[in-house]
């Protein structure tokens, strides 16, 4: 089954500077540089042919999720891999993102408050992953209180890959599932 991303706010954040990086990692060379707008990609196809792909550059610009949606579908056929596949490996930092899960790790609290890292496990891009984050005063808490219960949590936040490894900062809406029991 393949699934073809539509999600506009997730499209309009991925960093063109990560399907750059990830172009370079699979084979594609930058054949031309569009001042400011584009970049052109090419490689050959297992037909010795020569493929092309337009990387957009500009975040803000109304067409770009468009374009990453197209240029999603391109790879996925040229590439022959699900766009999910190929998300797993653009991904480094989704904004405002909701995570759900269950804490996996308290590590020892800080000495002078009342925080600590943590790590949890949710779901990202459709995959289980383990998340590392730090929480304050009554999110610490409620971490707590789900590690020992066993109990789902959801929260919202910025979501960082960082040599692979998933980290979620600026976190808000930290909540306990109470019905996951």
């Amino acid at each position: 089954m393949n699934v073809t991303v539509k999600d506009i706010d997730f499209l309009q954040n991925i960093s063109p500077q990560s399907v750059a990086i990830y172009l370079q990692h699979r084979g594609w060379n930058q054949e031309k540089y569009v001042e400011n707008k584009a970049t052109i990609w090419t490689r050959k196809n297992e037909a010795n042919e020569s493929v092309h792909i337009i990387l957009p550059l500009i975040q803000g610009t109304p067409g770009f999720p468009l374009s990453m949606s197209v240029m999603l579908e391109t790879l996925e056929k040229i590439e022959r891999r699900s766009q999910l596949d190929i998300i797993r490996d653009l991904v480094t930092r989704v904004d405002n993102i909701t995570i759900q899960g269950v804490v996996q790790q308290i590590n020892t609290p800080n000495a002078d408050s009342l925080s600590g890292q943590i790590i949890l496990i949710g779901v990202v891009v459709d995959k289980l992953h383990k998340i590392h984050t730090e929480l304050f005063e009554r999110e610490y808490i409620l971490a707590i209180k789900a590690y020992q219960e066993r109990l789902m949590i959801s929260c919202h936040g910025d979501l960082i890959k960082r040599n692979n490894v998933f980290i979620l900062k600026n976190i808000t809406n930290f909540t306990l599932d109470q019905d996951s029991n």
